[in-house]
């Protein structure tokens, strides 16, 4: 029979008490595992796009009747007439809001205590925000 030498010996006490000590660690929270979620879908429905995407609990929606095409945060193209619904919910603000097509350009109306009101550039920036992730590949 084999005799284990003094390193063999000494070496596998070492790794049951790292695995104590990583053990140990994880349950106290030391070491905190981040999950993130994510899920896209894209469809045409009924001649509406909706786009609907979840990350890390925040899910956005787009539903457009018209054909509209998305690059780097903004619409490029639209057909008339468009209305485009937007809705985030999950995240620290949850909004509605809809893209209205008014002379040539799309606006931006916020739904706020029942009404919609026109966007402040602070929502512009949002929207920005809110076409990128509903966009991303």
């Amino acid at each position: 029979m084999h005799k284990p030498t003094l390193s063999q010996q000494i070496t596998a006490p070492r790794r049951n008490v790292t695995l104590l000590v990583l053990a140990t660690l994880v349950l106290a929270g030391c070491f905190k595992v981040h999950v993130t979620s994510t899920s896209s879908t894209d469809v045409n429905i009924n001649g509406h796009r909706i786009i609907t995407t979840t990350h890390n609990g925040i899910t956005r929606k787009l539903d457009s009747a018209a054909e509209i095409e998305i690059q780097n945060g903004h619409v490029t193209k639209f057909s008339k007439p468009a209305l485009v619904k937007i809705e985030e919910i999950g995240g620290p603000e949850p909004r509605q809001a809809e893209l209205r097509e008014n002379a040539d350009t799309l606006e931006l109306w916020i739904k706020e205590n029942g009404s919609f009101r026109k966007g402040s550039p602070e929502d512009e920036s949002w929207l920005e925000r809110f076409l990128s992730e509903v966009t991303k590949k």
